[in-house]
């Protein structure tokens, strides 16, 4: 499986960009996205 984005936008209410024109190729594997907090987060 391969993941493929092209040209990601993205812009909250109010104007703010969290994102501009961003692409992306994620070739056959294992990957992870994390975020700040890393890969889990208790609820």
């Amino acid at each position: 499986m391969e993941i493929h984005l092209d040209d990601v936008t993205k812009v909250y209410r109010g104007g703010a960009k969290a994102l501009g024109s961003v692409s992306l190729d994620i070739q056959s594997g294992v990957f992870r996205l994390l975020g700040p907090d890393g890969p889990a987060r208790a609820p």
